[in-house]
């Protein structure tokens, strides 16, 4: 087992593709789906939580003096301030951020590839931070995955 968590894609990488082909998608087959201002509305209700939401997570990786890239070992487990909700509150942050863009530049065919992001980085980057996270901090880390979800949300118990 190595001291790396072994991930290769770097997750805004991924949100980044998924927009990408979203936009090449809309130059092939135009659609428009978001119209007025509800449109800002939603852009805002999604991007304004992602930014401060990402500006939380980031401060308290920094306090706790861990690494903030995801390919680089972890030094210490956080699992306060976002972390307490969720386990990967930068993905939740890129998830939201990534769907609030589309909408903001009426681009559907991005917002229907967002869940392909939050699949990709579901698979490829989460679980093998998950195993690096295991190896190094054992029982305290499955003790908090037992009690975070993953995505959102506190569990039962």
């Amino acid at each position: 087992m190595s001291d790396r968590p072994n991930v290769k894609l770097p997750p805004p990488a991924i949100y980044a593709g998924a927009f990408a082909i979203g936009c090449g998608l809309h130059w092939l087959l135009p659609w428009s789906a978001f119209a007025g201002p509800s449109r800002w509305l939603l852009a805002a209700a999604l991007g304004l939580p992602a930014v401060a939401l990402a500006l939380w997570a980031l401060l308290t990786f920094r306090r706790a003096d861990t690494a903030i890239e995801p390919w680089a070992p972890a030094r210490n487990l956080v699992t306060h301030g976002p972390y307490a909700y969720t386990r990967n509150p930068m993905y939740v942050s890129l998830t939201l951020l990534t769907a609030g863009a589309a909408v903001a530049l009426d681009l559907p065919w991005a917002l229907l590839l967002v869940p392909v992001a939050v699949l990709v980085t579901d698979r490829y980057v989460i679980a093998r931070e998950e195993v690096h996270l295991s190896h190094m901090f054992g029982a305290a880390y499955r003790s908090y995955c037992a009690r975070t979800r993953r995505w959102l949300g506190r569990k039962a118990g």
